[in-house]
């Protein structure tokens, strides 16, 4: 097997965004935070989730944003008011 030889490289101007939010365990809140996303046209790369009582804490991965949309997105997620808290950390996107 050989290697690639071309392995892909970062892009500076896109990164791959890792957003954990810790939310109120609401019906509605998943779709909300999905909506966030949904308004630029844009979809997660995937998403996990899991419930603890009255709390709910859901990954989201949403590849090659510009770093400007990256920080937008996490700022709406946190204004949402069933959303405690937002963190998120980002590296270059491969392309």
């Amino acid at each position: 097997m050989r290697a690639d030889p071309d392995p892909p490289c970062p892009d500076p101007l896109r990164l791959d965004t890792h957003y954990r939010v810790a939310a109120l365990a609401d019906a509605h809140v998943v779709l909300r935070l999905l909506n966030v996303l949904a308004q630029r046209d844009l979809m997660a790369d995937a998403i996990a989730m899991h419930r603890d009582g009255e709390m709910l804490t859901l990954d989201l991965h949403v590849a090659a944003l510009p770093p400007e949309v990256a920080r937008i997105m996490a700022e709406k997620m946190r204004m949402l008011v069933q959303v405690v808290a937002v963190d998120w950390q980002a590296e270059p996107a491969r392309t």
